[in-house]
């Protein structure tokens, strides 16, 4: 494996060798973590030194080092990699999605939306891209469509737990409790061993029921009375 050395107070890879590094890479995306440091700077390397050494598997690589590089800021390295693999797929729904992933870094969002918008009018179905609209609503605060485009996703995949999740967050954030219970519920039925989802649903039931007493107060208490505050 590739070995690592201490820095201030984290860790950053040291590159060893070319076949360390890619086991390195290979581990990291068999186990699907996110080790966006580790896999921007031994992906770099390896495709600027190495990646004839690489064989097919060199395209694999610059596709993994992309979103790692642009989760830690490193713009040159992730355009370097999107050009490689454009010239090689110019026609991949795959490739579109890291240029949609790029456009999203430089908060080119409309930009980004309308390529995504175009890939779903060719492939309706793709999860991938439908979330990534959904990143760039909540992005640019608009709750609601953020909403509406997770609910469109669920009605194609039910199934989908961080949909689910996401969704929940979003009723969360905009205090529609009854409608945040019922993704939660969603959660609980799909893994009922799982304690956090309990709970937050029981968060959420105490927070909509203190948003109907608080309500009731209002209604019930004497005009100019603020003696009585919840």
């Amino acid at each position: 494996m590739a070995s690592f050395e201490e820095v201030g107070e984290g860790l950053v890879p040291k590159f060893t060798d070319w076949m360390s590094a890619r086991d390195a890479l290979r581990d990291i995306r068999e186990e699907g973590s996110r080790e966006s440091h580790k896999v921007a700077v031994l992906g770099k390397q390896l495709v600027e030194k190495y990646a004839s050494k690489l064989g097919d598997e060199v395209w694999v690589v610059h596709e993994q080092v992309i979103p790692s590089a642009l989760d830690i800021g490193d713009h040159h390295t992730a355009e370097a990699c999107y050009k490689a693999l454009h010239h090689k797929f110019p026609g991949s729904t795959r490739v579109k999605r890291l240029e949609g992933l790029l456009l999203e870094a430089k908060e080119e969002y409309d930009d980004a939306l309308a390529l995504y918008t175009d890939i779903l009018e060719k492939e309706p179905t793709n999860l991938l891209i439908a979330k990534r609209r959904v990143t760039i609503q909540k992005a640019r605060g608009e709750t609601v469509a953020a909403i509406t485009e997770l609910i469109k996703i669920l009605e194609i995949y039910m199934t989908d737990i961080e949909s689910w999740n996401e969704l929940a967050d979003l009723y969360i954030s905009e205090h529609s409790y009854e409608k945040a219970a019922f993704c939660l519920e969603e959660l609980i039925l799909a893994n009922p061993h799982n304690y956090l989802n309990h709970q937050r649903y029981a968060e959420v039931l105490y927070k909509s029921l203190f948003a109907i007493l608080k309500e009731q107060l209002i209604v019930l208490m004497p005009q100019g009375n603020t003696s009585l505050q919840l």
